[in-house]
Parts: C-alpha cells; structure tokens; sequence
C-alpha cells in the first residue's frame, strides 16, 4: 500500500491533501490533470452553493460520504464547495480553523455553523436562516441513531447549546 494525499480535499495534518491509503496495484503511471485553482471569489455566489447543497435534502447520513450515495456533515460543505470551483478543507474542525470568522448574530444565508464539544469541532451545516442550517446529521429527528437524513431545520436545542462558531469561505 501507498500513502497519498487527495488535493481536492485539503488537510492540516499532511501539505498533499487529505491522508489516504491505495494499493499499489490500484495506481498506475497517468499525467493527470490537478484541480483548478479556487475560484475567484467574485465569480462565486454564496447561495448558488447553498441551493446546490439543497439538492442533498433527504439524501442519508453517511460517515464520511462525499457522494449522491451518501454525505456527512463536512462532506456536504466539502462537496457544494468543491462543485463551485473552491476548494476547502475535508472535516469540520479543519474547515472552522480555515473560514473567514463570523461573529455569532452576523451569520448570513451561505454562511457555516460549527459545533463543539470540549473544544473540539464536531458538527458544520450551512445557515439558511435565522438560528436554521442546512446539514447532515448523523441521528433522525425522532433520535434514532445513524438514521439522518439532510435537511434544512431550526437549530434544536442540543445544536443551540453547542454552536460555538460561524464562519464562511466567501
């Protein structure tokens, strides 16, 4: 097995990407093409890659999904982000550690909520409202765990209690 990085999805723990691991019989010599550069921010609507997360809702929770077969919660911003031309980080603690801060009360419709725990970043979803995100959570409505589905909802009072940021790439 080889160690390499995914370009597309920046990481803090390696300068190639997001760690990976393939098998050595999976790769083969090709002069691939690498990704664009990110979109000139100008070029870039914050609610043209809201509306392309929207797409997802119902769509299920999948740990570490960054396709229509399934997203989670960082794999949803990740991939409408990514859809636009602009490349941001895989998970969500990165992602906070990279977005331009937003002081809580100034968060606009395009815009990130983070979520923590013990100063740990678990949690991101896009705003679509007042105190409303669009995200993946991993639990249904109802509580039943690893039942999410994506979807655009008021903040429920566990979310509400472990905001801790916003933030935003544009």
């Amino acid at each position: 097995m080889g160690q390499g990085g995914s370009p597309w999805q920046p990481a803090p723990e390696d300068v190639r990407g997001y760690p990976c691991w393939v098998r050595r019989s999976h790769l083969a010599e090709a002069d691939l093409p690498r990704p664009p550069a990110p979109a000139n921010q100008i070029d870039v609507d914050k609610g043209q890659i809201t509306r392309f997360a929207g797409q997802f809702i119902g769509l299920p929770y999948l740990w570490g999904g960054t396709s229509r077969w399934g997203l989670d919660c960082s794999g949803l911003v990740h991939l409408a982000h990514r859809a636009a031309g602009v490349v941001v980080p895989r998970d969500a603690s990165a992602q906070q550690a990279t977005a331009i801060p937003v002081e809580l009360g100034e968060e606009q419709p395009g815009d990130l909520y983070f979520f923590a725990r013990d100063d740990r970043v678990f949690h991101v979803g896009f705003v679509t409202g007042p105190r409303r995100m669009l995200h993946a959570p991993e639990d249904a409505p109802d509580g039943l765990p690893g039942a999410g589905c994506i979807e655009d909802a008021p903040l429920s009072v566990e979310r509400r209690g472990t905001l801790c940021a916003a933030g935003r790439f544009l």
